[in-house]
């Protein structure tokens, strides 16, 4: 039953109370209204309990009246008042008045008076103030760990129908400061139960003074959390974009798909709009695709002193990820990441990656597995600018590909293989949209192969392989290294054999260990010959970015080394077996070459590109891998040339991880030759979390130490400021002028958006004040 009948059961309540029955009455002809008299009879009326201090009188007919501290409590609601007028005519009303209060366990209401009109449902409390919990909705640490509750007030709050409510000149807040820190006021709030609540006229007051106005807001109150809406706006400040308000309306479009438009006001650059589009249809088919249009007017800002200028353009900005299951077989993937303008991006992104991206790329794939057969279509263009007017295109457009995996042959530990490939690769170079170079070409290459495993033995692994690989080429290099339209086809046999041992190894127990009941060293001898007989037009192919192309034909090679790895066995834990970790691994390789050509193409050391002469000995490599735990894990390399050039090249790097962030440092250092000097770079990126999460920053550094110091230094900075179930973001973002070769002006930043109780205090309060008010 609604509550028009619990509050007409408490008015009879009194009506049949000892007092009203000894309270002196004026005559009045006719009975009590059948409409009354037939309500007593409701089951809810026996458990009530009524005050024995009231007055009953009949003013008319049609009119009755109760006075004298009028209270009844009954099952989850109470209501109090001086005095209740009752009408019967034409409908039955209740009139409420002097110091009436209304209470039930979400909360309560005091008012003036109050008007019901049991007949249709429909209520208004005058000069209304109360309090209300928030439960469960609400979360204890965004109020200081105290309970979640609301207080709010209006000249007016009516009960519309079943289903809507309005409260006119009134507000709310979750702060019990007599001048709150924070308050919401409004003109008027309609709300739908479970559906959405539209204020006018909306402003938010922090200690007193207007901090944001609204004309208009619509917000969604769904029980799920997931309406359609406008969400709350988002201010922000700019060196070059002058001052900033976003704002955003979702639309959820089902339970596996929603959209957001935005719109970006920018007072000193002009204004942008976009929408996003995101679906889960499965777990394995997903996908999110953003566009965003920039309208910028020509700008002026001051860099170091001086007067600079943004040209006025029209530049937009796609992005997208997709996955998408086709049958049981297929799948489908796109990835695009394209802007019309590197500039623009650097300029108005808030992401510390996009903002420096100089990248932009359109892929989309098709695979497919039908047992040992793989087949897969590409398309992939990548863009990468090293100027701002200038850029390297390559990829593949389209590539076909298909391989049968590694299948044993007569039943002999013998495997057999085949790879094919088509594609497209285009490779240009682009100067202010013109291209200047172009080495782009078509290239089928088939490649079957077969592998034979020599030794069964546990400790000792020996496999070798042979391959023949043929490959056509649309276009070719003459003589002088020229691009030219002649095809070419390129045929040559690798044969190659690896072995690994024999194994030495030793485990042994750890009882006084904290952290390992055993650990295990190994000791690993790895030893491998590559043949490759003479190309008779190997130096005709052209080099892209493909380095498998690069075979140079007629060389040999034996790389001998040897790796230490040390693991431990973690301690069981709950009575689960601990897991085996590899926490310190140490290798050492080097490389003969039988035919000293074959030293001018090793891609097994980095140290390859730097050598102009050709030699017998390669560097001596140390790898060195630590990772005593899933928080740290350091990485390190080291080749050195035994030909008299010394140390080629040094890099190390770590990442570590801890309950505040995360941090990651690498450092390279490398020499070409004795004559040259050096070249260092340093990069650092951190992120923190502090506060619970609350204040967050970023900051990210790559410093060129031997040449041309910090090419790029971003800082960003957020803080969610909570208060009585306020939350406040600030997010401040420092982008220096770039070092490189891009005409990128240092920027700082700073955004403010509020959410009202952890996204919720505001849909919070309005439906549950819809509870307060109607069951």
């Amino acid at each position: 039953m609604g509550r028009s009948r619990i509050l007409l059961c408490c008015v009879l309540a009194a009506c049949a109370s000892p007092a009203f029955a000894q309270a002196p009455a004026p005559a009045v002809p006719g009975a009590v209204p059948g409409a009354v008299a037939g309500a007593l009879n409701d089951p809810f009326f026996g458990a009530c309990t009524r005050s024995t201090q009231w007055q009953f009188e009949r003013i008319s007919a049609t009119h009755l009246r109760l006075t004298g501290q009028v209270q009844v409590e009954c099952p989850q609601m109470g209501f109090f008042a001086d005095v209740i007028d009752m009408y019967t005519d034409p409908e039955l009303r209740l009139v409420a008045s002097g110091n009436v209060v209304f209470t039930n366990p979400e909360g309560r209401i005091a008012a003036e008076s109050v008007e019901f009109n049991v007949a249709r449902g429909t209520g208004t409390f005058h000069m209304a103030s109360g309090i209300m919990s928030l439960g469960t909705k609400g979360n204890p640490a965004e109020f200081a760990n105290q309970d979640p509750e609301v207080y709010f007030y209006g000249q007016t709050i009516d009960k519309l129908d079943q289903r809507r409510y309005k409260l006119t000149r009134g507000g709310f807040t979750t702060c019990v400061q007599p001048t709150p820190r924070w308050e919401v006021t409004s003109n008027s709030v309609v709300l739908t139960l479970d559906e959405y609540a539209v204020a006018r006229n909306t402003v938010l007051r922090v200690k007193g003074v207007p901090l944001m106005y609204l004309p208009v807001l619509y917000y969604p109150i769904k029980s799920d959390e997931r309406a359609t809406g406008f969400l709350l706006p988002t201010y922000g400040a700019s060196t070059l974009r002058g001052q900033t308000v976003s704002n955003a309306f979702f639309w959820a479009m089902g339970d596996s798909q929603d959209a957001t438009l935005f719109h970006d006001w920018f007072t000193n650059v002009g204004q942008g709009a976009g929408a996003e589009y995101r679906y889960v249809a499965s777990q394995e088919s997903y996908g999110t695709f953003r566009f965003y249009r920039l309208n910028q007017r020509q700008a002026e800002f001051r860099q170091s002193g001086r007067i600079a200028r943004l040209p006025a353009q029209s530049s937009f900005q796609v992005n997208g990820t997709g996955n998408q299951m086709l049958g049981t077989s297929l799948r489908l993937h796109e990835r695009i990441d394209y802007t019309t303008s590197i500039i623009t991006q650097q300029l108005y992104q808030q992401s510390l990656y996009q903002a420096s991206n100089a990248t932009r790329t359109i892929e989309g794939g098709l695979a497919g597995l039908w047992g040992p057969l793989t087949a897969s279509a590409l398309f992939q263009r990548t863009e990468t600018f090293t100027a701002a007017d200038t850029s390297q295109l390559y990829g593949s457009t389209p590539r076909l590909a298909a391989a049968i995996a590694p299948t044993r042959l007569f039943g002999a530990p013998i495997y057999a293989s085949v790879n094919n490939d088509f594609s497209y690769l285009p490779f240009r170079q682009i100067t202010n949209g013109r291209v200047t170079g172009d080495r782009s070409l078509a290239r089928f290459d088939m490649a079957p192969s077969v592998r034979a495993a020599l030794s069964r033995l546990t400790f000792l692994t020996m496999n070798t392989s042979a391959s023949y690989r043929t490959t056509y080429y649309s276009r070719s290099a003459d003589r002088s290294g020229r691009v030219t339209t002649d095809p070419l086809t390129r045929r040559y046999l690798l044969v190659r054999t690896d072995v690994v041992g024999p194994v030495l190894s030793k485990i042994w127990d750890t009882p006084d260990s904290a952290y390992s009941e055993r650990k295990k060293h190994l000791v690993e001898p790895t030893f491998a010959v590559e043949y490759v007989p003479a190309i008779d037009n190997a130096s005709r192919v052209l080099t892209l970015i493909d380095t498998t192309d690069v075979i140079l034909g007629d060389t040999m090679r034996v790389t001998y080394g040897v790796n230490n790895r040390l693991l431990y066995r973690a301690r069981a834990l709950d009575g689960s077996a601990g897991s085996t970790i590899q926490f310190l691994t140490v290798g050492v390789q080097q490389t003969y070459y039988a035919t000293r050509r074959s030293s001018l193409n090793d891609t097994q050391y980095v140290s390859t590109s730097f050598r102009n002469r050709a030699v017998d000995l390669s560097d001596v490599a140390l790898t060195a891998k630590v990772s005593p735990s899933a928080a740290l894990e350091s990485t390190t390399r080291l080749e050195y040339d035994v030909n008299g050039d010394g140390l080629h090249l040094l890099t190390t790097g770590g990442t570590t991880q801890f309950a505040a962030g995360s941090t990651t440092v690498n450092y390279s250092r490398q020499r070409r030759n004795p004559r040259v000097k050096p070249e260092s770079s340093l990069t650092w990126s951190t992120a923190l979390k502090l506060l619970q999460g609350r204040a967050t920053g970023a900051y990210s550094l790559t410093w060129d130490i031997g040449r041309a110091g910090i090419l790029n230094q971003n800082i960003g900075f957020a803080y969610l400021a909570q208060c009585c179930g306020l939350q406040a973001e600030f997010q401040k973002f420092k982008f220096p002028q770039s070092r490189s070769d891009f005409p990128i002006p240092s920027d700082r930043r700073f955004n403010v958006s509020f959410v009202l109780a952890g996204i919720g205090t505001f849909s919070n309060f309005l439906g549950a004040f819809g509870g307060l008010m109607g069951s």
